[in-house]
């Protein structure tokens, strides 16, 4: 019976070491699942702005809207980097960052007659087109080329625009040196022939800011998502251990119990036996009380 006791106590030392990994488990699989949640509903927020074209203005939209296979896109299609620094290079490009490439200057008579003869509204726009993109001086060093990857139909025009651009990373307050703009990542800009601009004037809705703050919250989500992965298969092997920990204590009990009952049994006999005995010893006593009582 203290063997099979030990056992039992071992087996609720187990079963409760169990139950409590298994709460864990359950605890970080719902904060794992939350995470999603939160993450999925920002990243699909932004996305909706992006899908909805807010940010741009509504000639860009409605000129957009024309589904024109010769309107390749807005500028700031072509640009993509580190939110900080694609942050401070559209507050530079100003209302430029909203401009449409476009396939050539004939794309631009087409819009300029359906600006001028449908579009009533407020607002206007800014072209690039493809065949009049100007010649490249490019500086390599500090420049903000270095500093973004452009690509896309746009990367020609968004590549002459930001040419001779100084990066300041460390925003030393580097003044723009001759033939070149100076941008430091605070959004100051020291254009090169001498005035000085703070921030965006002319109120960018940070439109390249908000697709890289996307890019980093689809990160966080993916990661999100393998990390939920890890918690349902960490609170599954949870699960299995707590019932067969549960199985275990059952058995330990049921040993138990049957220890206890042959126990008992074992000691009903012992009681039993020693009833008789003191039962046959009382008679044997009286028989002899007796014979002694006959002699006299």
């Amino acid at each position: 019976v203290d063997r099979s006791r030990g056992e039992l106590a071992e087996e609720e030392r187990r079963h409760l070491t169990a139950r409590e990994a298994l709460e864990a488990t359950r605890v970080g699989e719902e904060r794992a699942r939350q995470k999603v949640s939160s993450l999925t509903a920002r990243v699909d927020a932004l996305q909706g702005l992006e899908q909805s074209q807010e940010g741009f203005g509504p000639t860009v939209r409605a000129a957009l809207e024309l589904s024109d296979p010769e309107i390749l896109g807005p500028l700031v299609d072509a640009i993509s980097g580190d939110a900080t620094v694609v942050q401070a290079v559209e507050a530079f490009l100003g209302p430029l960052a909203q401009g449409l490439v476009v396939r050539s200057g004939a794309t631009v008579d087409r819009l300029q007659s359906w600006y001028s003869d449908q579009w009533k509204d407020r607002g206007g726009l800014i072209l690039f087109p493809l065949d009049r993109v100007p010649a490249e001086t490019t500086h390599a060093e500090g420049s903000v080329l270095e500093a973004v990857t452009l690509e896309g139909e746009g990367a020609p025009w968004a590549r002459a625009l930001l040419t001779d651009v100084a990066l300041d990373v460390e925003d030393e307050g580097s003044d723009a040196s001759p033939g070149r703009d100076a941008l430091s990542l605070t959004g100051k800009v020291v254009d090169r022939r001498g005035f000085v601009r703070l921030g965006n004037p002319m109120g960018s809705p940070g439109i390249l800011e908000r697709r890289e703050r996307v890019k980093r919250l689809e990160e966080e989500l993916e990661k999100a998502r393998r990390e939920e992965k890890a918690a349902a298969s960490a609170r599954g092997k949870a699960e299995a251990e707590a019932r067969e920990a549960q199985q275990a204590l059952d058995g330990a009990w049921k040993t138990f119990r049957a220890a206890e009952d042959a126990h008992r049994a074992s000691s009903a006999q012992a009681d039993a036996h020693t009833d008789r005995r003191a039962r046959l010893d009382r008679h044997q006593e009286e028989l002899a009380r007796q014979s002694e009582g006959t002699r006299a």
